[in-house]
């Protein structure tokens, strides 16, 4: 008797780790759990359709910027605030080397809102993971010949 209360005993045990591990895996994958506390560095920016640069047809904006930009990220907390580094290689050296800011997430957390120095700029989430931040916005230019929608994609890999 006492053996058949021990292993129910066991198997109530291995239940609720079983049980408590699995909740824990559904809160870990939460959206504003991979992105918070993490380095993220823009590691691909494009364009569709591509933006015409001195008669040239350019979708690739990265290629765009300069290098002391490559290594830039971006932290976002938990509390809200976030914070932009310069890395390694300052861009200008009378820049800060951070900039603080705030995001916030949409009720379904399928859009990601940040705000940097007065700039407010929401993107939507089209993945998010442990390794990636894959977001994307519209922009839309204006011309005395009618109007362009560019659609700009920002990949931002783990540090």
């Amino acid at each position: 008797m006492k053996k058949s209360i021990k292993h129910i005993l066991f198997f109530v045990l291995v239940l609720a780790l079983a049980v408590g591990s699995t909740r824990c895996d559904k809160e870990e994958d939460s959206p504003k759990l991979l992105l918070t506390g993490k380095q993220w560095n823009l590691t691909a920016w494009t364009t569709t359709p591509p933006y015409e640069v001195q008669g040239e047809m350019i979708s690739d904006l990265y290629a765009l910027l300069p290098v002391c930009a490559h290594d830039d990220f971006t932290v976002f907390n938990t509390d809200g605030t976030a914070v932009k580094d310069e890395g390694e290689i300052k861009c200008g050296e009378n820049e800060p080397q951070t900039i603080s800011g705030t995001w916030l997430m949409n009720a379904n957390q399928t859009r990601l809102k940040i705000i940097l120095e007065g700039s407010e700029t929401e993107y939507v989430i089209n993945e998010l993971s442990d390794n990636y931040l894959i977001l994307s916005k519209e922009e839309v230019i204006e011309h005395s010949s009618g109007t362009a929608i560019f659609e700009h994609k920002y990949t931002y890999t783990r540090m």
